[in-house]
């Protein structure tokens, strides 16, 4: 292997610590939401965005290494493969977990969304409905029906 080989698969294992990293915080974001702690879901949500961009820093890194070791434009499955012998097994490794990894990203995320969405929407409908505002249509009706406002009176 050759030492640019050696450094995009060492950037990888990297990679796989940080994705771990991701599921973590998907998971305490998860749990936050479930226990109704805004300010913990607020926290994790700030350290998510941080961490997109620390994603984006380390996917260019990954691609500039790639390109120094002659693997651009391969899969990480076919860079594994080129790269071959133990190190090329534990890139495929690497790679089995961060797809599993990112499984459970999404997998997660979904829960958190689908838990937001029917919260917002049981808040929703226990809110009660405000009137309509005097300007539209329907609340120039209501103002019809009232008795006469103050400002009316004083004009």
């Amino acid at each position: 292997m050759t030492e640019a080989e050696n450094r995009f698969a060492q950037l990888i294992f990297k990679y796989e610590a940080f994705i771990d990293e991701l599921a973590g915080q998907e998971e305490t974001k998860y749990r936050s939401l479930i226990s109704y702690d805004a300010g913990k879901v607020n926290h994790v949500i700030s350290s998510q965005q941080a961490a997109l961009m620390r994603l984006e820093q380390l996917d260019q890194k990954r691609e500039a290494a790639a390109a120094e070791a002659g693997l651009s434009g391969l899969t990480l499955a076919q860079a594994a493969e080129r790269i071959g012998g133990k190190e090329g097994e534990r890139l495929k490794k690497s790679l089995q977990k961060i797809q599993e990894q990112i499984s459970m990203i999404r997998f997660t995320n979904e829960k958190s969304i689908a838990f937001a969405k029917a919260n917002l929407k049981a808040l929703g409908s226990a809110l009660p409905q405000e009137a309509p505002a005097a300007y539209t249509a329907p609340g120039a009706r209501a103002a019809e029906r009232a008795s006469s406002s103050l400002f009316e009176k004083k004009i």
